[in-house]
């Protein structure tokens, strides 16, 4: 994958997040409250430190939950294991909900 080139991207659309935009431009994202994780989340304590991982193989996206002690839900359902994402699917981890926006794979 070209550096910079970000195959989607997450949105905060409610909760305590420094950045309310988040390039995903690796294939594997992990989310959570750790300065570690790619995509950092603070202020929201229900939020594990490794709480999700977003990837990208195939054209496709997918989230699982990395053991975290809340859970993560996907368009309001708890997810139990690696599940598929879709543009404008919400994903809430702790009391942070996200927005899942794709860019498009393709060359102009």
């Amino acid at each position: 994958m070209v550096e910079g080139a970000a195959w989607g991207r997450l949105l905060v659309i409610r909760g305590g997040a420094t950045a309310d935009d988040h390039p995903l431009v690796t294939p594997s994202v992990v989310v959570g409250r750790s300065e570690d994780a790619t995509v950092t989340i603070s202020g929201d304590s229900l939020i594990s430190r490794a709480h999700a991982r977003l990837t990208f193989l195939g054209g496709r996206a997918q989230i699982a939950d990395m053991g975290s002690s809340h859970g993560t839900l996907v368009n309001g359902h708890m997810i139990a294991g690696p599940t598929t994402l879709r543009p404008g699917d919400t994903i809430v981890i702790g009391e942070t909900t996200l927005r899942y926006e794709q860019h498009s794979t393709r060359a102009a």
